[in-house]
């Protein structure tokens, strides 16, 4: 009996693979070196920022559109503008109705420091209560830390719920949305303990 030459299957083209033969996971992953992998989207490790601790590093303000006839808080934002520290960065959402009054009213408070005017769209009504719309976070997970809005599941007043978007493009400020409920102009942090109002949670 002739003994018989086990067989050998051809050789398949590099572009085909093997269906006969286990992929290690170790092997996927070695091929997949070559993809580029953007930061995640959202806070790794994320620390809500204190609402009485350490120093205020960047103050976001809303100037909405306004009538004659309307309280248009322009003196009340001349004081906040004239008191904040130098130190202290401010970037402000005007709608364009109003940036030349915002303009006037830096100029007038004499603030030196580094003030940032980011215009709306015309068509988009908000307040200047917008910071309900979203609580401030930093995610400590990456290096170094990135700050980010952190909006809530939903947010009855539309033209407000878009701002935090809005400060996110043209800013190194990132925002994301959580399946939470929170009004965050409603909520207080403290050292190991942060208070949720009620407000719209009913």
């Amino acid at each position: 009996c002739m003994p018989r030459t086990p067989y050998v299957p051809p050789r398949l083209p590099a572009s085909l693979a093997r269906r006969d033969l286990r992929r290690e996971p170790a092997f996927q992953a070695a091929e997949a070196r070559g993809l580029d992998f953007e930061p995640p989207a959202y806070p790794q490790r994320a620390r809500i920022v204190s609402s009485a601790h350490g120093p205020i590093r960047h103050v976001l303000l809303w100037y909405a559109s306004y009538t004659p006839q309307e309280y248009g808080f322009q003196e009340i934002y001349g004081d906040v503008l004239a008191q904040l520290p130098e130190t202290t960065e401010v970037t402000i959402v005007a709608h364009p109705d109003v940036v030349d009054d915002l303009e006037a009213l830096v100029a007038d408070s004499g603030r030196a420091g580094v003030t940032n005017v980011i215009t709306s769209p015309p068509w988009l009504a908000f307040t200047v209560w917008a910071e309900d719309a979203f609580a401030v976070v930093e995610d400590v997970g990456v290096d170094p830390p990135v700050t980010y809005l952190l909006e809530p599941e939903t947010f009855t007043r539309a033209g407000d719920a878009v701002l935090a978007d809005l400060v996110a493009q043209p800013t190194a400020i990132q925002s994301t949305q959580v399946p939470l409920m929170f009004q965050g102009g409603n909520v207080l942090i403290g050292d190991q303990f942060v208070l949720i109002g009620r407000d719209y949670l009913d």
